[in-house]
C-alpha cells in the first residue's frame, strides 16, 4: 500500500472516531476537539466527507453541524471572511442534502480560497506507531506493537486519559486506570474501554480480535457500513475470555469465548513477556526476571537448597512480583525487600528456615 494511500485511511479512521464521539458527547468537549481537528488540513476535510459519504447516518451527525457553523474566523480575519461569508447561503441551497454535508462543503471552499491562515493547535495529541516496541502511552499504561503492525494513539488534553487505534497487526495492552479515565481502544468494530488489565488485541481486515489475560474489558460494536444498524449493548469481558467480531458484516453480534488460563496467555506469547517454566531450578528462573527486569528488580537468592528446588507453570517475567508471590505462598521463601540509591529493588529469598 503507498504511503499516501495509509495516510488518507488514517485519515478517514479518525473521521470515524470523532464521528461516534460527537454521537455520545453530552459535555461539548468532544464537539470542541472535531472542530479543531477538522480545520487542520484540507485533507480531513475531505476525509470527512468520505466517512459520511460511507456511513450514511446522517441522522446520528446533526450535532456537528453546529460545531462546525461555531468554527467562524475573528472578526479582523479579512483573509478568510470571504469563504465563510456564504455559508448561509450554502447551507441554505443544499439543506435537502443534511445541513452537516453542507457545512463541511463550506470548509471545503476556505481550503480551496486564498489567504488560507494555519489553524490553531488542536487540544490533544496523535503520535504513529509503525516499529515493533514497547511504547508508554501515559496513565500507568504501556503498548507492545508487533511485527507489521500499525496504531495511532491520542493522547487528550489535561490528562485525561487516551485513545488507542490499532489500525493493523496485533498489540498487548497493559496498564491500571482510574474508572473516570479508561484507556480506550479501537480495533475494527472494536471498541473497547479498560480499567486496571492487560489484553491482546488482533486486527485484520475481515475480523478483530480481544482476547482478556487478566482484569476486565468492556467491549462495544461500530458500524462503518453504508446503512445505518443498531447498536448491541456492551459486553464485559472478564480474564481468560476472548472475543471476535467480523468487520465486513454489521449485522453480526460479538462472539465470546472462555478459554482456559493457558489458552489465553499463548495469544501474548509473541511478546516474550510469558515463558512456561517445565521443573527448571528456581535459580535458574530467578536469572530470567533479573535480566528481563534489569532496572527495575534484582532478585537474590540467599541460599543453596532454595535455588535448587524446581518450579513449573507460566509467568510473566515483567512481572517478578507474581514470581515472589509463588515463591512465599508455595514454597515456603521468605522474601525481603530493599530500595538502591538509584530507586530499584533488591528482592533477597531465602528458605523460611536455615538450609
Amino acid at each position: 500500500m503507498e504511503a499516501s494511500d495509509i495516510k488518507r485511511n488514517r485519515l478517514i479512521d479518525e473521521a470515524v472516531e470523532h464521528i461516534a464521539a460527537l454521537h455520545e458527547d453530552r459535555s461539548g468537549v468532544a464537539h470542541a476537539r472535531f472542530a479543531g481537528w477538522v480545520r487542520g488540513s484540507k485533507p480531513r476535510v475531505e476525509a470527512f466527507l468520505v466517512a459520511t459519504a460511507q456511513l450514511r447516518e446522517l441522522a446520528k451527525l446533526d450535532a456537528m453541524a453546529e460545531t462546525v457553523a461555531a468554527c467562524e474566523p475573528p472578526a479582523n480575519d479579512d483573509s478568510v471572511r470571504s469563504p465563510f461569508s456564504v455559508r448561509r447561503g450554502v447551507v441554505g441551497v443544499l439543506g435537502a442534502l443534511g445541513t452537516l454535508t453542507a457545512s463541511i462543503l463550506v470548509l471545503v471552499l476556505v481550503w480551496n480560497g486564498s489567504g488560507h491562515r494555519e489553524p490553531a493547535a488542536e487540544p490533544f495529541n496523535v503520535r504513529h506507531f509503525d516499529t515493533p516496541g514497547i511504547f508508554d502511552l501515559g496513565n500507568g499504561s504501556k503498548m507492545q506493537l508487533q511485527e507489521r503492525s500499525h496504531a495511532r494513539v491520542r493522547d487528550i488534553a489535561g490528562g485525561n486519559g487516551s485513545e488507542v487505534t490499532l489500525l493493523a497487526g496485533e498489540a498487548l495492552f497493559t496498564g491500571h486506570h482510574d474508572e473516570a479515565h479508561p484507556l480506550h481502544v479501537l480495533a475494527g468494530r472494536l471498541v473497547l474501554a479498560a480499567v486496571g488489565t492487560e489484553f491482546d488485541v488482533m486486527q485484520r481486515d475481515a475480523e478483530s480480535q480481544v482476547t482478556v489475560i487478566s482484569g476486565a474489558v468492556k467491549v462495544s460494536l461500530i458500524c462503518r457500513s453504508q446503512t445505518s444498524m443498531p447498536q448491541s449493548a456492551a459486553v464485559t469481558l472478564t480474564e481468560h475470555q476472548l472475543a471476535t467480531v467480523d468487520n465486513q458484516d454489521c449485522a453480526t453480534p460479538v462472539v465470546v469465548k472462555t478459554l482456559g488460563r493457558d489458552e489465553s496467555i499463548d495469544s501474548a506469547a509473541w511478546t516474550g513477556q510469558w515463558r512456561f517454566f517445565r521443573g527448571i531450578p528456581i535459580g535458574a528462573a530467578v536469572k530470567l526476571f533479573n535480566d528481563s527486569n534489569p532496572s527495575t528488580v534484582h532478585i537474590v537468592v540467599q541460599d543453596a537448597r532454595l535455588a535448587n528446588r524446581r518450579i513449573g507453570g507460566r509467568f510473566r517475567v515483567t512481572d517478578p512480583e507474581a514470581f515472589i508471590n509463588v515463591l512465599t505462598q508455595v514454597f515456603g521463601a521468605r522474601a525481603d525487600r530493599s530500595t538502591t540509591s538509584d530507586g530499584s529493588t533488591v528482592i533477597y529469598l531465602r528458605s523460611a528456615v536455615g538450609p
